[in-house]
C-alpha cells in the first residue's frame, strides 16, 4: 500500500423528514453537490436519511428495496455529478422486514451495504438485524460502517479492524425533547449530550483498533409527518403526555484520528445541517501503526475465548 495514499472524507448532519424520501433524496443531493465542489470524496450520511428516523412500523409504508426509486434517482445523479462515493441511510424493505440499512454507492452504483447489527430494546419491535460486517474499498482505503447503537459495541469495531479497515463510517440517529424537559441552552446541551456519549465510544475504540472513526447525526425538529399532513396513525405513538410523537435530531459531526485525537468537529451552539470534512492519509495511518504499543498488533486471541459466551 502506497504511503503517501490521501482521501477527503466528510460527513454532513443532514435533516430528513420521516416518511418523505423524495425530499430527502433532494436534499440528499444536494449536498453532494456541495461537497463535491469542496472535492470530498467520500461523503457518510447519518442514519436513515433517505427515510427518516422513525422508531415504528409505520416506516414501514416508506421503507424501499436496496434497488428502489430512491437509491436508483441517487445513483444517475451521483454519475453525473462524478468523482464521489457516498453512504446513505435507507429503512430496507426485504423479506417481510424492515432492515436499517447504510448503502454505499459511487459511479458505479452500489459497491454494498452494511445492516445494524445491534438493537436497542426499543427498535426490537420495528427492526430485523444483520449478521455480517462487510469491507468496501474507497481510495486505496479499506471503509467499514457502524450505526448508532452497533458503536457502543467494542467488538464491532475489532471485527473490523481484524480485516484490516482504516476508516469506520458511523452514521446516528440521536434525538431529544426539550419542549418537555424545559432546559435551558437545551440546543448547545442536546449537542454537547451527543457528542460526549459519542466521544466515550469512538474516541477509544479509534485508538484501541488504530482507525479514523466519522461520525454524524441528523438536525432539526422532527414530527409526526402524519399529522402533519391532516392524516392520522394507525396506532399512535405518544411520549407521556405529548401526544403524536415529536423530536429533535441534535445534529453535529465528529472525526477522530487513528490516535483516539479529535481532528474535526461541527459547531456546539446551533443545531443546523453541518458539512465538516477532514483529509486522512496512510502516511498517518502507519506512523500511528507503528508505534511500540499497539493494542491491535499486540493481541492474544488465543486466551480470548470466553468472549464468544453470553454472561
Amino acid at each position: 500500500m502506497k504511503n503517501d495514499s490521501k482521501l477527503k472524507i466528510g460527513a454532513v448532519s443532514m435533516k430528513s423528514l420521516p416518511g418523505d424520501p423524495e425530499e430527502n433524496v433532494k436534499n440528499t443531493i444536494s449536498w453532494i453537490k456541495k461537497a463535491k465542489e469542496q472535492e470530498i470524496e467520500l461523503l457518510l450520511f447519518p442514519e436513515l436519511n433517505i427515510t427518516g428516523y422513525w422508531n415504528s412500523r409505520e416506516l414501514i409504508s416508506a421503507a424501499e428495496p436496496i434497488g428502489g426509486d430512491s437509491i436508483k434517482h441517487l445513483i444517475d445523479e451521483i454519475v453525473k455529478i462524478g468523482g464521489i462515493f457516498v453512504a446513505v441511510g435507507l429503512a430496507e424493505e426485504y423479506s417481510n422486514s424492515i432492515f436499517n440499512t447504510h448503502i454505499l454507492i459511487g459511479t458505479e452504483g452500489i459497491i454494498g451495504y452494511y445492516r445494524k447489527t445491534h438493537s436497542p430494546f426499543p427498535e426490537n419491535f420495528t427492526w430485523g438485524v444483520g449478521n455480517h460486517f462487510p469491507v468496501f474499498t474507497i481510495g486505496g482505503f479499506k471503509v467499514g460502517i457502524a450505526i448508532c447503537y452497533d458503536n457502543s459495541f467494542p467488538e464491532v469495531y475489532r471485527c473490523y479492524a481484524t480485516q484490516g479497515c482504516d476508516i469506520i463510517l458511523s452514521p446516528y440517529a440521536f434525538g431529544f425533547t426539550p419542549f418537555k424537559t424545559g432546559v435551558k441552552n437545551a440546543e448547545e446541551k442536546a449537542i454537547k449530550d451527543w457528542k460526549r456519549s459519542v466521544s466515550i465510544d469512538l474516541q477509544s475504540a479509534a485508538r484501541a483498533n488504530v482507525v479514523y472513526s466519522i461520525a454524524c447525526v441528523g438536525a432539526g425538529h422532527i414530527k409526526d409527518y402524519r399529522v402533519e399532513k391532516g392524516e392520522q396513525w394507525s396506532t399512535r405513538v405518544s411520549l407521556d403526555d405529548l401526544g403524536p410523537m415529536e423530536y429533535f435530531l441534535s445534529g453535529g459531526v465528529l472525526i477522530f484520528g487513528p490516535d483516539g485525537k479529535l481532528i474535526a468537529e461541527s459547531p456546539n451552539d446551533k443545531i443546523d445541517e453541518y458539512l465538516i470534512s477532514t483529509i486522512i492519509t496512510r502516511k498517518e495511518l502507519n506512523k500511528v501503526r507503528s508505534f511500540v504499543y499497539n493494542t491491535l498488533k499486540d493481541r492474544r486471541p488465543e486466551i480470548y475465548s470466553h468472549l464468544v459466551k453470553r454472561p
